[in-house]
Order: C-alpha cells, then structure tokens, then sequence
C-alpha cells in the first residue's frame, strides 16, 4: 500500500501571490469550515512568530489546514476549482 500526499508551493516561488489565500479559498471550497475558522485563529497567534522564524509559522499553518483530509477529495476541489486561478498566479519566469 502506498500513501499519497498533495503537495502545496510552500516557500512561494512559483507563484506571485501569497499562499494563504489559496488556502483560505481551498479549506472553504472543501466546506472544512470549522478547520477554516480555527486556521484564521491560529493565523493570527502565528504573525509574530512569524517575524522570528517565517518557515516555523508556514509549516505550522500548512499543518493545521491539511493533515488529516482526504487526499482524492482534496484533489478533486483543487483540480476543479483552484487550477484556473492558479494559472493565471504564476510568475513569468
């Protein structure tokens, strides 16, 4: 049996905008609003760590927003909903 796992544009580099509200936009489209709810509370304890140690705090909220749901679930919303806009966010290289 193998895992899967999705894997998100972490330090930010093929895109030109800031992740979080790509992840903002997937945990609505995935209808975790409880999960939604808890990452903008978490989010906000997370800024001044953030000012220390910006990896800690991205790694912290990637956690929080992704562990635990269903990877063919969360494939089907990104695919369906996300891809276009996230297209049309890539820096030109």
């Amino acid at each position: 049996m193998t895992a899967n796992g999705v894997v998100p544009d972490m330090d930010e580099t093929l895109i030109s905008k800031k992740s979080t509200g790509y992840i903002i936009k997937f945990l609505f489209m995935y209808r975790a609003y409880i999960r939604l709810f808890f990452f903008l509370w978490i989010g906000a304890f997370l800024i001044p760590i953030s000012k220390i140690n910006r990896a800690l705090a991205v790694r912290c909220l990637y956690f929080m927003a992704f562990r635990g749901l269903r990877v063919d679930r969360a494939e089907a919303v990104a695919a369906d909903q996300l891809a276009q806009l996230y297209i049309t966010d890539l820096q030109d290289p």
